[in-house]
């Protein structure tokens, strides 16, 4: 590992103190490789001290790298609008990973032989978590299950998808019928394969093992396989959720790589609601971090690189007590913020989650009602000296005289019980690393990032209600609109991967653009879609001036068609149709879907074309921080490579 962590001294991370005056807190590489916890009430100031740290570390470069950074988001609300902001007054590149977005999470690609068997079904149950030491026996019932069903599933041959593993596994542990045909077409090629005789005794073993569990299942009694559905239902539950399907489907999608923060010093962010989708948040949280442990672990040199977690409790798990001990010597640290400590116990145990704040050397205890975390810091802060002097009064004279007399010392607790309730917002006791403890709270600056006001989130067309207004000869209420996940998705079946990543597209626009002003370009296009698509879309206005230019008179030589909206999103032209228009034969009309890759693919630039070589250049003369992307995307073209 580069020694270079451990030697340098600059501080990556200063937070100023109103009070005391002139007091600033500051954290190098070798101090933040101990691990930081905030802890914290709600209104505490937590986020608001995570923007000063997150600002620094997105501009920080230690050994002439950029610091890698894994940021969970469980709150969705502009969190990732504030980062991006920081991000890019860092200029740095950032991905998001949220369902229905532009990155997805290859959930079975690192199911590829019968030895991933057991470390995959770990992983599945990493959303539900152990049953605990008196549920033992259910436990190991629940793992061999979902061992046997993975093993089936290697066993097939195929790459594993994500729809057809799931929908495999909800027909065989709660389908209806006792032996479904899935199910017993993959059993006789189990036993077909197992068969063999020139195959190793290890994996013919594996699939034997499996195959005696499909036996088992079928001889379970009522009251027994209820319990097992339910304990498997705990695992499949969240994975079985439509937001589960936009998450983890990845056809033509670019996926998560771990690699990419651990060895390249890029920044991903995990986002999702925890509060409407609780199980799939903890599962995908716990998943991207499992990744980033073993990422950080396997590597012998890169940069500096962190996990950054806002809500602690949704990310928790027993893995983290042995990669807290071993991470800073891999380089990788760990910044957690939690309200308390009894939402850790809930998901670990009080003596789990005891380890794991040992783990974390340096702590910043803020505005805080639990006994445990005031027992906690009166035993970390420990104690100081305050000095009495008592009073006399002489007699010598005719007046009474005040002298002092002997000096007392008296020991107290620098962070006595309820001195955490009676903080205001932003005030915290600190303990460094570093040897820094103030011996009384500290007042911190904090860092308000204002970002503007996200559009309003359009709801999705729910299938089931376009399907019941089928059947009942109804119109839908609303038309089908697509996404970009679906654009994506649509472009792959094309054979058309993406190229180029967001970042390099905005880049491009900002280059590419028009010599006509856009108030020009904005009425031609009005002018043509009412004149053939019968109004103007609202979202026109969101088009880059580049498209605008080059849109109409797509529409105009290949389809006419009666558009509801349509707007950019990440890089891609979203459509919403109002419904299919009949046209005389004479004019050229085409599919929706084609028309909609038709547009994507034609309009400059756009994520699946090459850029052209001049905007290559140039782009790659005058923004470094997209250079990595920029190699990328050259690669993937063919190009030769910049000396």
């Amino acid at each position: 590992m580069n020694s270079s962590f451990f030697d340098d001294e600059t501080p990556l991370v200063r937070l100023d103190c109103y009070e005391p005056a002139g007091l600033r807190l500051e954290l190098d590489a070798p101090t933040l490789l101990r691990h930081l916890l905030l802890i914290g009430g709600t209104g505490a100031g937590k986020t608001s001290i995570l923007n000063v740290m997150l600002g620094q570390l997105l501009s920080a470069r230690v050994g002439g790298q950029p610091v890698g950074l894994l940021i969970l988001d469980g709150k969705q609300d502009d969190t990732v609008l504030r980062i991006q902001k920081l991000a890019a007054e860092a200029r740095r590149p950032v991905q998001v990973l949220t369902p229905g977005g532009a990155l997805g999470y290859d959930l079975f690609s690192s199911l590829c032989t019968l030895d991933d068997v057991a470390a995959m079904a770990q992983r599945l149950v990493l959303g539900a978590g152990p049953l605990g030491g008196d549920n033992a026996y259910w436990d190991n019932m629940r793992a061999t299950m979902l061992e046997a069903a993975l093993s089936l599933l290697v066993v097939k041959g195929t790459p594993i998808a994500f729809d057809p593993a799931i929908e495999f596994m909800r027909v065989w542990f709660f389908g209806s019928e006792a032996d479904p045909a899935p199910v017993n077409e993959l059993v006789q090629h189990a036993q077909s394969v197992a068969a063999v005789s020139r195959l190793p005794a290890a994996i013919t073993q594996k699939i034997k093992q499996s195959l005696d569990a499909v036996t088992l299942w079928q001889k379970l009694d009522y009251r027994t396989r209820s319990i097992v559905q339910s304990i498997l239902l705990t695992v499949l539950n969240p994975l079985l959720s439509s937001r589960a399907g936009l998450l983890f489907a990845t056809d033509g999608r670019p996926v998560f790589q771990p690699e990419l923060i651990v060895n390249q010093g890029g920044v991903v962010i995990v986002s999702l609601n925890a509060l409407t989708e609780p199980d799939l948040t903890r599962l995908i949280f716990r998943l991207v971090k499992n990744d980033f442990y073993q990422c950080a672990q396997r590597r012998l040199a890169g940069p500096l690189c962190g996990l950054v977690m806002d809500e602690y409790p949704l990310a928790v798990g027993f893995d983290d007590l042995e990669n807290l001990q071993t991470l800073r010597s891999r380089g990788a640290f760990v910044i957690a913020a939690t309200q308390g400590f009894l939402a850790l116990d809930q998901m670990v145990g009080s003596r789990i989650r005891q380890a794991l704040v040992a783990g974390f050397q340096n702590i910043l205890a803020m505005q805080s009602h639990e006994p445990e975390v005031d027992l906690l810091m009166a035993m970390i802060m420990g104690q100081r000296e305050i000095i009495e002097r008592g009073k006399s009064f002489s007699s010598d004279s005719d007046l009474l005289e005040l002298i002092p007399s002997s000096i007392g010392r008296q020991m107290v607790p620098v962070c006595p019980p309820g001195a955490l309730a009676r903080l205001q917002a932003f005030q915290a006791y600190v303990s460094l690393a570093n040897g820094v403890h103030p011996l009384q709270p500290v007042w911190l600056v904090p860092r308000f990032v204002k970002v503007d006001p996200p559009p309003p989130a359009v709801k999705p067309p729910d299938p089931l209600a376009q399907v019941l207004a089928e059947i009942a000869g109804q119109q839908p209420a609303l038309p089908p609109t697509s996404s970009v996940a679906s654009v994506v998705q649509m472009m792959a079946k094309f054979e058309a991967p993406q190229l180029m990543s967001v970042e390099v597209w905005r880049a491009t626009v900002q280059l590419y653009a028009p010599k006509t002003k856009r108030q020009v370009l904005m009425r031609e296009a009005n002018r043509l879609f009412r004149e053939y698509a019968g109004q103007s879309p609202p979202g026109l206005k969101t088009l880059p001036a580049c498209w605008l230019r080059g849109l109409p008179a797509l529409l105009k030589l290949n389809a006419r068609q009666d558009f509801y909206d349509l707007k950019e999103v990440d890089g891609c032209l979203l459509i919403q149709f109002s419904k299919e228009m009949e046209w005389p034969p004479k004019v050229l009309t085409i599919p929706q879907s084609n028309l909609l890759a038709l547009l994507n693919w034609n309009l400059y630039p756009n994520l699946w074309r090459p850029l052209k070589r001049r905007h290559w250049q140039l782009l790659y003369a005058t923004r470094p921080e997209l250079r990595l992307q920029l190699q990328i995307h050259a690669k993937a073209v063919g190009w030769l490579m910049p000396a």
